[in-house]
């Protein structure tokens, strides 16, 4: 669009200055050219730029990683350390989530696996690598508390069939 635009300039002040014999037209219309050329030239650097160094993901996207994640706060206490970058069509992420101290290995890898999947799904085409860090609720005296959220997250993984139901430990309810 940039070769379209500065050859109709040319022929436009060509015409413009045949037309009505003002050869300032001409001067004019060529600096014009010159600005949006430079801006063109200076976007096509940003753009370079963002991606050469590793530059965050937009914002658009950025809501619908966290919205995925918001989905999963009945299982984990909570998310941070949220890093993103890009580069071309892939995507990077890195997250910290804080899951409570009973649930085993098992039990929180599989949880990362179903919030890797729906990441994936609602990143559309794009190649993802995801890397979750897993982190203890920091109770580590009762770690039973309701913030924990261990049998829900155990909940979910039975219903989506990542987990045997023989793992739910048959305690008493959160007091």
């Amino acid at each position: 669009t940039v070769d379209l635009l500065t050859n109709a300039g040319v022929l436009v002040a060509l015409l413009l200055v045949k037309l009505l014999n003002i050869p300032l037209i001409d001067p004019l219309i060529a600096a014009a050219m010159a600005i949006y050329i430079m801006y063109t030239a200076i976007m096509l650097h940003v753009d370079a730029l963002k991606i050469m160094l590793d530059a965050r993901i937009p914002d658009e996207q950025m809501a619908m990683l966290e919205e995925v994640l918001n989905r999963y706060s009945p299982y984990i206490q909570d998310y941070h350390h949220l890093r993103t970058r890009t580069d071309g069509n892939k995507l990077f992420a890195d997250v910290h989530l804080r899951l409570c101290r009973d649930l085993t290995l098992h039990e929180a890898h599989s949880l990362g696996d179903m919030i890797e999947k729906e990441i994936r799904n609602a990143c559309e085409g794009r190649t993802t690598d995801i890397i979750i860090h897993f982190e203890p609720c920091k109770n580590p005296e009762n770690c039973r508390c309701q913030d924990c959220k261990g049998d829900a997250a155990r909940l979910i993984l039975q219903e989506r069939g990542r987990l045997a139901k023989s793992t739910i430990k048959d305690e008493e309810p959160h007091a």
